[in-house]
């Protein structure tokens, strides 16, 4: 069952790092990374469409749910500065990284610069439409010629190491594997704890009605031999109350990716295909899943094409890659600065 909210990050297909800051800078800059200052617009760029991500997400303003719970560790407010200054971090990290392997701009890259800053115009109506968004924005274009270059080098690096002729390439055939291993086709029978329409946990005789209900349906699923796809269909139309399997029919393709509560990924991936499980969870109840096998068509639905599908399995190596090299970087933010920079973003 997916989550009732979630965030997704519109700007890179990069692996989320939790930013450790180091201290607190009291100067009149931003801060810095490992000593080097954080580019100001850049990050503003950043934060700015994080907000507008969580705005949309949630219907509401920004200042209305940057207190609230994200994740046990973190708050609505922590997750855009921590998620926009590892926008910084990897950006920082690619320039270095571009450098390491001796790469150089040239015609090819250019054209791939000129590509996507003209697909980021028409994503606006034009070229004035979006710099005026910015201007509405108090951002300047020179962040998003720095985000542009950014994800220039970032296709670089993904090419030269792990492309058709990379000097770590993976054929599509072990990539394509490894969407296998990765993601998880999942057909699940809810039994709600929770009224489905409020979220309050059930109490009293509703509560007993419930577990009476779990018990029997949990008894005919254990019954059932390994593989036995047709008669958990059969159990999950009478019992299941999930709606979202109605959307669904052939199960839900489940990575762990933020989109699933955890207990239910985790399910997902306690067992072999064939298998079931059976998992609880805070936010709706019970959860009886049974794991059935990935298929082609199954990438497709996540990605549009296989040979997209390839192409994001690439990069996201590569941020893999980057994510090892700024584990360890030291950053100072200036919270005055940061504060007066969220309040600015703020409309």
């Amino acid at each position: 069952m997916k989550k009732t909210i979630k965030i997704v990050s519109l700007l890179l297909a990069a692996v989320l790092m939790l930013t450790c800051f180091a201290g607190c800078k009291k100067d009149g800059s931003l801060g810095t990374i490992n000593g080097n200052e954080i580019p100001t617009e850049l990050f503003k760029l950043a934060l700015s469409d994080m907000i507008q991500n969580v705005e949309a997400t949630y219907g509401v303003s920004f200042d209305e749910v940057a207190d609230q719970q994200l994740t046990e560790q973190m708050t609505v407010y922590q997750y855009v500065v921590s998620y926009s200054v590892s926008v910084i971090q990897q950006a920082l990290a690619a320039n270095e990284y571009f450098d390491e392997l001796g790469l150089k701009w040239n015609e090819d890259m250019q054209a791939e610069y000129d590509t996507i800053m003209q697909d980021y115009f028409e994503s606006f109506g034009g070229e004035d439409a979006a710099k005026s968004d910015l201007k509405d924005r108090g951002i300047e274009f020179s962040a998003v010629e720095d985000l542009m270059e950014f994800n220039t080098k970032y296709t670089a690096i993904t090419n030269y190491l792990y492309g058709a002729h990379g000097t770590k390439a993976l054929t599509d055939d072990e990539i394509i594997a490894k969407f296998h291993n990765d993601y998880a086709r999942i057909k699940h029978i809810l039994v709600a704890t929770v009224d489905t329409e409020t979220y309050q946990a059930l109490e009293g005789d509703a509560l007993a009605t419930a577990e009476a209900k779990y018990a029997d349906v949990e008894a005919k699923v254990k019954a059932l031999a390994v593989n036995d796809e047709a008669g958990f269909t059969a159990i999950m139309k009478e019992y299941n109350e999930d709606p979202g399997m109605e959307q669904s029919p052939d199960g839900y393709v489940v990575t762990d990716n933020g989109q699933f509560v955890q207990a239910f990924v985790d399910g997902a991936f306690s067992v072999e295909v064939g298998e079931y499980a059976f998992v609880d969870s805070e936010e709706y109840g019970h959860h009886i899943l049974m794991r059935l096998p990935t298929r082609e068509e199954d990438i497709k639905d996540q990605f549009g094409t296989v040979e997209t599908y390839l192409e994001n399995a690439r990069a996201t190596l590569v941020s893999g890659d980057l994510s090892e090299k700024i584990a360890d970087d030291k950053v100072d933010v200036n919270d005055d600065a940061l504060v007066k920079i969220v309040s600015s973003l703020i409309k």
